[in-house]
């Protein structure tokens, strides 16, 4: 049986078809609630969040996000096991994902996090429009490229 949680991510999801989905996983949950009403209240997005790194790939199955952001250093898998796992979905290899973290040493975790393949990093404390509009640029860029596939096709 379903927890609340997933029903109400479910419910989101049947009223809002087609907002794009971000989902936000990362183990504290006062930062992903915090993304979440930050994006939420745009009313251009419909934000889930998990905070048990080991359930992140479950929940973005079933979630089935257009833009991931992600905490690099969780308590279980991290940011780029989880990111590494994301990459091994078919139906989730091509989702862009944001790290979005806070650890000190940042130019050894921004060489790192290039590795396991995510789209963009910001570090935490970056103003909220600053997210907001990494968030919409992100996914921008996800449309142009689904429109050029498309094209491409119909060449």
């Amino acid at each position: 049986m379903a927890s609340d949680g997933a029903w109400y991510a479910l419910l989101r999801l049947v009223h809002h078809p087609l907002k794009p989905r971000v989902l936000c996983i990362d183990d504290e949950p006062s930062a992903g609630h915090l993304l979440q009403c930050l994006l939420e209240k745009t009313g251009d997005f419909v934000v889930g969040v998990e905070t048990k790194s080991i359930d992140a790939i479950n929940k973005a199955r079933l979630f089935r996000p257009d833009l991931v952001i992600m905490d690099i250093k969780m308590s279980g898998p991290d940011g780029f096991m989880v990111t590494r796992n994301l990459r091994q979905e078919p139906a989730l290899r091509h989702k862009p994902v944001l790290f979005f973290s806070g650890m000190p040493d940042v130019e050894d975790q921004v060489k790192a996090a290039w590795r396991s393949g995510p789209t963009e990093y910001l570090e935490k404390g970056v103003p909220a429009a600053t997210i907001e509009e990494t968030v919409r640029r992100i996914l921008a860029e996800r449309i142009k490229q689904y429109h050029a596939a498309l094209a491409a096709k119909a060449a």
